[in-house]
């Protein structure tokens, strides 16, 4: 029995040594030691677009947010048509409702669209410097940059599909009014705004009557 009690505390004895000897190694050569990366916390994304007016559409469900200090144009405005004008009086964003015909796609749009969009002598109203197909949320959309022909000034332009409806999202840009050509690219500061325009569209669930 006795050497039973010998051998727990002998294990007991060299357990505490071997803690001890691994504790002042530890602290001897802790500066040798690699350090382990501490957790970073990434920050959320802010919404630069929080403190922007809203559009919002209740015939259609939809809603899009424009930078402070931009108006409405004081042009009639309806349910498929808004107007809103900049600091400087221009004429800046367009949002329009195509909803006279439901179509099957975006593409039978855009065959709708440019048959009609013809100016002088048979010349076409706008030239189409880019186009892409992208998402707004789970919904088709084509962006386009196009020229304005006749006023000589180019614009970014978004057409979401949602069960037959286009809602198109114009962004004119004038820092190249009555230019003969169309220019190479937007500016980094165009191109922001109205991302984050394009970021704050969404249709929501209209309620029922």
């Amino acid at each position: 029995m006795k050497s039973k009690g010998y051998t727990l505390v002998a294990v007991v004895s060299l357990t505490i040594v071997v803690v001890l000897i691994a504790a002042v190694v530890y602290y001897l050569f802790k500066p040798y030691f690699p350090k382990l990366p501490s957790p970073s916390i990434t920050p959320l994304p802010q919404d630069r677009t929080a403190d922007w007016q809203v559009y919002q559409n209740g015939k259609y469900g939809f809603s899009v947010r424009y930078p402070k200090g931009w108006l409405s144009s004081g042009k009639p405005v309806s349910d498929e048509y808004k107007s809103v004008i900049d600091e400087n009086g221009r004429e800046e964003l367009v949002v329009i409702v195509h909803s006279a015909s439901r179509y099957e796609n975006l593409e039978e749009f855009f065959y709708y669209l440019d048959k009609n969009m013809v100016g002088y002598v048979s010349r076409t109203a706008v030239k189409v410097m880019k186009k892409e197909e992208l998402k707004i949320g789970s919904y088709q959309a084509v962006r386009r940059e196009i020229f304005f022909n006749q006023s000589g000034y180019p614009a970014i332009e978004t057409y979401v599909f949602n069960k037959g409806l286009v809602v198109g999202i114009s962004y004119y840009l004038y820092g190249n009014a009555m230019a003969s050509e169309p220019p190479d690219q937007i500016s980094p500061a165009q191109e922001d705004v109205y991302k984050m325009i394009i970021s704050s569209f969404k249709f929501f669930q209209l309620e029922p009557l």
